[in-house]
């Protein structure tokens, strides 16, 4: 498996990761976004919109008339995650990097906000298991299925809401799928 160029130079830019996690907060144009930035060129943001939305990242959701011209305003599609195995081994550091910081702030600006713990039934559980090559590729199966469930559930989540009419009754849920060898020599749990 190979991974689509424009998804690997998608996920290599620092700027195009932060217009990324903005747009998951909220709907945006790359006018807007240029504004919450510090000042960032509209025409650099606007490159950046298009690198994300050409990768798959973003779609374009409205356009109004703004003082005689067109704003494009996006949303951030959900994250489809990136099978490793296609991502070459130069970037596979900065992607990984990307990947895990979003999860971390996701998970700390939750936590200030007191909704990491809020509901009955949140989920947050984290193990080391012991597998043989038979059991990584299972474990590693159920993540790519699990990952197609989320897709699936968003989708069908979006979609009700957009015909009841109430996108903005939609709750943010951060959910996240690692599976990874232990770097700190820990043993499995028995």
């Amino acid at each position: 498996m190979t991974l689509d160029p424009a998804i690997a130079k998608a996920l290599s830019h620092p700027l195009r990761v932060q217009i990324l996690e903005r747009i998951e907060e909220e709907d945006a144009s790359p006018a807007a976004l240029s504004k919450q930035m510090d000042g960032v060129a509209l025409g650099l943001i606007a490159y950046h919109v298009k690198v994300l939305e050409e990768a798959g990242f973003l779609e374009l959701v409205e356009t109004r008339p703004r003082r005689g011209a067109v704003e494009h305003i996006y949303r951030a599609k959900p994250a489809g995650g990136v099978d490793l195995r296609g991502v070459p081994r130069s970037l596979r550091g900065s992607v990984t990097a990307s990947t895990l910081q979003r999860f971390i702030d996701a998970s700390v600006a939750a936590l200030e906000a007191g909704t990491i713990d809020d509901r009955d039934d949140t989920l947050l559980n984290t193990m080391t298991i012991g597998v043989d090559e038979i059991g990584w590729k299972e474990a590693v199966q159920l993540g790519r299925a699990m990952w197609a469930e989320f897709h699936r559930i968003d989708a069908e989540s979006r979609a009700r809401a957009s015909t009841d009419g109430a996108a903005e009754s939609l709750t943010s849920v951060v959910v996240g799928i690692a599976g990874f060898e232990a770097g700190n020599g820990r043993e499995p749990a028995a």
